[in-house]
């Protein structure tokens, strides 16, 4: 770790120090401090979560299908590892949020207290505590140099992350209406985790002979996205709807045009590759804003009674954006924290008994 690794770091934890008192407030005196109403019962933590839940599950799907392919022979060890351990934070950081989103963190437990197994949210706890679990079994290294328990732990985690994102369709669809909008979302929804995961890959294997593997792939799936976004976009046109995700199909499309020009138009400058994954970053957090909180805008009365709705407009409250910056913030200091236990302490602690 250089000077701006630990610079990085301890401004991280006293923004997470300071922010992280709005979730010590949740866990004492639960959720009291929120804009949210009978019309918006989904916030920002909730955005939040499915931004983070993403990110997480969609790197861990990534680097399973790594392992399956045996594409991780050709790269270091180390980054895929790095991937694992930011990964492992962000899923921290989201249950985090679903945490502070229930009122009192701790009441997550009752999740799986309750036993109801066919609810979606019990699912998506349940996924998200096993993911957890696979990345921190992957980014220590525990047991991955047996081939056969690698392959074990890339098969049940590419599972365990379509689970997940199969789930967040069932969150998020049921809202929609036409089964072809449905369909197109659905798509999108599962493609837009593993295209952060991709993006987030592309950015760590910047300056490695085979970057272009995870970068093709970014690509690939960009287009695969664009074009979904299209059809439901089409298809709302067609059933006489309002279409969404307008932002979001435009920032894809620049995206798109990036890739297809890279190495040719742009000659491969580094600081816009870097740009445009943090661009897809940018992109996800937006889709997941009209899929979290877009869709309540709607009227909930058919016309013509629907010209008498006036709830009031739904904007984060201080405590609801003190929790996400406190779980950007904890993605941070988790990541690097678990980068000083496996640089510095494990070897200062195995050196000890040998």
């Amino acid at each position: 770790m250089g000077v701006i690794d630990w610079i990085i770091l301890a401004v991280s934890v006293l923004i997470f120090g300071a922010s992280g008192l709005t979730v010590l407030y949740n866990v004492f005196f639960g959720l009291g401090k929120t804009n949210l109403n009978n019309k918006y019962i989904w916030g920002l933590n909730i955005q939040g979560f499915f931004v983070l839940s993403s990110i997480g599950s969609g790197i861990l799907a990534v680097l399973s299908i790594a392992v399956i392919f045996q594409e991780l022979l050709a790269f270091s060890l180390y980054r895929f590892q790095l991937a694992a351990t930011i990964a492992f934070a962000c899923l921290l950081s989201a249950q985090m949020l679903m945490g502070a989103d229930l009122g009192r963190p701790f009441r997550a437990l009752k999740i799986i207290s309750g036993k109801n197994f066919i609810s979606p949210l019990t699912l998506d706890f349940i996924s998200l505590v096993i993911l957890t679990i696979l990345s921190f079994v992957f980014m220590f290294g525990i047991f991955m140099n047996i081939p056969e328990v690698m392959r074990l732990w890339a098969f049940a985690t590419l599972f365990f992350t379509l689970f997940c994102m199969l789930v967040h369709v069932l969150l998020f669809v049921m809202h929609l209406s036409g089964s072809r909008i449905k369909s197109f979302d659905a798509l999108i929804t599962v493609a837009n985790g593993i295209w952060s995961g991709t993006a987030v890959m592309s950015l760590l294997t910047l300056n490695d002979s085979n970057h272009h593997v995870f970068f093709n792939s970014f690509l690939v799936l960009t287009l695969l996205i664009f074009v979904s976004q299209i059809g439901s976009i089409i298809s709302a046109f067609l059933a006489e709807q309002k279409p969404h995700n307008l932002i979001f199909t435009g920032i894809s499309f620049i995206i798109l045009v990036f890739l297809l020009g890279h190495g040719i138009i742009f000659r491969e400058i580094l600081i816009l590759e870097i740009a445009i994954c943090l661009l897809a970053i940018v992109a996800l957090f937006i889709e997941k804003f009209e899929m979290v909180i877009g869709f309540q805008r709607e009227p909930v009365l058919p016309p013509p009674y629907s010209m008498y709705e006036q709830p009031k407009p739904y904007r984060p409250s201080f405590f609801e954006i003190g929790n996400l910056i406190a779980a950007l913030s904890f993605t941070v200091v988790v990541t690097y924290g678990v980068l000083i236990i496996r640089v510095y302490l494990l070897p200062f602690i195995i050196g000890l008994f040998t």
